[in-house]
């Protein structure tokens, strides 16, 4: 017992049975008290972390604002937030199960997104989209009225598996809704079907991956764009990259470099935020 206890032999050595019974009882019991203070101290120094790192990021997520709520850390929702965050955007993420993220490093709020208060506690009022990437198209479509119902003017992105879902989210108040199976058939069938026009596509959007960012500016009556060709846009002080120019049902893929810009046309275009940021500008008229 006295080497198990770690007390060692030492010099005095109890010899009636009483004495030996007593150290019996105390040489365990003190050692016991030790290991349990030790525990103890070391569980409340890792509350402690704990509670300092959950009101950290609760203080982050209270001062953020124009930030992407994505409701859902599943594999979808994944996928969103390392795209998110590649283009430099502000994340919050709202996940029921903690062990999903327990080792994420974007703020993020444990709880039900369904829930009113979960989706105050992300910053609804302050956030620029919602964003539901949950598995069943009911649980998308509660997120949908619960936002409407807390942030009437809130802009809400999801996911549906079917056409008719995707109606009725629309109905329901989504702003834009994307079924993953029906877009990856479509593009599916249509490589097989005219695969340079997809190869083209992929080209383009292969390139404006790594550090570039693609978007669509409609052009408006009146804009410095309005009547121009793609080759004046150099002049103008625009380094962006047009892809597609649609105006009216006329679509023009890959356009070149005498392609007309017309008044009311959208085009899409990919650059850097910067470049972007000015084909905005100049898109609209002073």
């Amino acid at each position: 017992m006295t080497v198990m206890t770690t007390v060692g032999f030492g010099d005095i050595a109890p010899i009636t049975a009483v004495g030996k019974i007593v150290t019996l009882v105390v040489a365990p019991a003190g050692l016991i008290a030790v290991f349990g203070l030790g525990l103890s101290v070391a569980e409340e120094h890792i509350g402690n972390l704990l509670v300092g790192e959950r009101r950290r990021m609760e203080r982050e997520i209270a001062s953020m604002k124009d930030h992407y709520i994505v409701c859902g850390h599943g594999t979808l929702g994944a996928l969103v937030v390392a795209e998110l965050r590649r283009f430099k955007q502000k994340v919050v993420v709202i996940e029921s199960d903690a062990g999903r993220v327990e080792s994420l490093t974007v703020p993020h709020v444990v709880g039900n997104a369904l829930e009113a208060a979960v989706l105050k506690r992300a910053g609804l009022e302050r956030a620029r989209a919602v964003l539901a990437t949950f598995r069943e198209d009911a649980d998308n479509m509660y997120l949908i009225l619960e936002v409407r119902g807390a942030a009437p003017g809130a802009e809400i992105l999801t996911v549906a598996s079917s056409r008719e879902a995707a109606r009725r989210m629309y109905l329901a108040g989504a702003k834009r809704v994307i079924s993953p199976n029906l877009v990856g058939a479509e593009l599916l069938a249509k490589s097989a079907v005219n695969p340079g026009v997809m190869q083209l596509v992929s080209d383009f959007t292969d390139q404006a991956r790594v550090e570039q960012e693609i978007t669509q500016v409609p052009v408006a009556e009146g804009s410095p764009l309005a009547g121009r060709r793609l080759r004046d846009l150099p002049a103008l002080g625009l380094r962006v990259k047009v892809a597609l120019i649609r105006s009216g049902e006329r679509l023009e893929v890959a356009p070149a470099g005498d392609s007309l810009i017309p008044a009311g046309s959208v085009l899409v275009v990919a650059g850097n935020a910067a470049d972007l940021a000015e084909a905005e500008r100049l898109a609209t008229p002073d």
